[in-house]
């Protein structure tokens, strides 16, 4: 439910004290809404860039946990302790499987997350 259609059944007051907004699903819809087809970036790492730009708290969401890991996961390869890359994953419900290679012995590591699985807060 969008808190427009909130405002309709409760008071202000009321859904200011428990609403958690993400700021990171905010940010997507307006990168989104602003696509531009020029741009070298995807709305996806646009909206990251902004809420960590801002030093806003934020946690992934179904669209973004693919960019998050992409930007901010470093895998160490279990086998040789090589640097991995992130290079796909996919998921449906609220799993979403990651997956990384390994830039020295190509072994391919997953990981198997919730949508809401990262979360960052900045210091006060």
């Amino acid at each position: 439910m969008y808190i427009n259609d909130l405002r309709k059944h409760f008071k202000q007051e009321t859904i200011d004290s428990c609403t958690y907004i993400n700021p990171l699903q905010v940010a997507e819809r307006q990168e989104f809404a602003r696509f531009a087809r020029n741009e070298e970036k995807d709305y996806r790492q646009r909206a990251i860039d902004f809420v960590v730009g801002e030093k806003l708290p934020f946690s992934s969401t179904w669209n973004s946990l693919y960019e998050i890991c992409k930007k901010f996961i470093k895998v160490s390869c279990p086998y040789c302790q090589g640097e991995t890359e992130c290079n796909g994953g996919g998921g449906s419900g609220d799993s979403y499987t990651v997956n990384f290679s390994c830039c020295k012995c190509t072994a391919r590591v997953s990981l198997d997350l919730n949508y809401k699985s990262f979360y960052a807060k900045p210091n006060p």
